[in-house]
């Protein structure tokens, strides 16, 4: 069980400090034996915020980006397990609290599941439907087959030095499909906790929603770039096939379906509708919308991810 843990998160721009972390870490204090609290940030934090603790700091030096920031806290923890928890996220205090004290010494990676904090738009009800079917669907079901290397970024839990001088040594966007990937390479101990551990801020609007998605592409693409060589590659390809085609998957089946029989169309719909609502009726309109819309937002995906695989194709020979 662990009884000592390095909590570190990530203030970015011109963030302000989640106070929320800061309460967790003084929640979770009083039931462990050692607790520290890293807060990497671009400008002085604690001392704006009034905070003095002897086992709050906040970490300095030229990591900027969040994975090289990940990358450092292995050396500066104290810790030999870390929970990383980004600055914009809700934490259910308890839920995590239980996902800490109960993580088995001998696990490796440690994570949950995350939803969305609210729901005032409908590109954020889309964003919920669509958190559903990665936590809930898409990442458990291919963990269970043996082809998981996903993990929320948002929320987790490292072992340290099985991750020290495995960690790839280049920076990277997709942060947790890499962690996920070494854990994966080096056969290491993965507990999956049901439960959600934390909610984040969804995109407002569809605007935004596009340009993070484009920013994914990118990112996927230097994901599979600098991992050719790797001997899992392919969960890699596997992951982004699972996510990204997954509704267009369901939109053509439907298709199909409904040529041969309207009946068992309509069945395997509304068996699908439930699903990605959560089995709540008031969603199901924005899960219907899901499945119309979000193929228009994958397609965009992959168009960027083509564009990129070609740049880098022909950069490549130029050289």
């Amino acid at each position: 069980m662990i009884r000592s843990i390095s909590i570190v998160t990530f203030v970015s721009g011109n963030e302000g400090l989640n106070r929320d972390i800061i309460n967790f870490y003084r929640y979770i204090s009083r039931d462990l034996d050692n607790c520290e609290l890293i807060i990497y940030s671009d400008h002085e934090l604690l001392e704006k915020n009034g905070i003095s603790d002897k086992n709050i700091r906040e970490a300095a030096g030229g990591a900027t980006t969040k994975y090289m920031r990940i990358m450092d806290s292995l050396s500066s923890s104290r810790y030999d397990h870390i929970l990383f928890i980004d600055n914009d996220i809700r934490t259910d205090f308890k839920l995590l609290k239980k996902a800490v004290m109960t993580c088995p010494d001998n696990v490796d990676l440690c994570f949950g599941k995350i939803a969305v904090s609210s729901t005032d738009t409908f590109t954020e009800h889309l964003i919920k439907i669509d958190k559903i079917l990665s936590h809930n669907i898409i990442r458990p079901a291919l963990w269970d087959l043996n082809i998981g290397i996903s993990i929320p970024g948002q929320v987790f839990i490292i072992k340290k030095k099985k991750f020290k001088n495995v960690l790839r040594l280049y920076d990277t966007l997709f942060d947790d499909l890499t962690i996920g990937l070494c854990a994966k390479e080096s056969n290491m101990t993965v507990e999956r906790v049901k439960a959600v551990l934390g909610s984040e801020k969804p995109s407002a609007n569809l605007r935004t929603l596009i340009r993070q998605r484009i920013r994914w592409a990118k990112g996927y693409s230097q994901t599979l770039r600098f991992n050719r060589d790797s001997k899992c590659f392919r969960y890699i390809v596997i992951h982004g096939a699972a996510y990204h085609g997954s509704v267009a998957a369901v939109d053509v089946v439907e298709a199909l379906l409904f040529r041969c029989s309207p009946c068992v169309a309509s069945a395997v719909l509304v068996f699908i509708l439930f699903s990605l609502s959560n089995w709540k009726i008031m969603e199901l309109p924005y899960a219907l919308a899901y499945l119309l819309v979000f193929p228009a937002v994958h397609s965009l995906w992959l168009i960027t991810l083509i564009k990129e695989l070609f740049k880098d194709k022909k950069e490549k020979q130029l050289q």
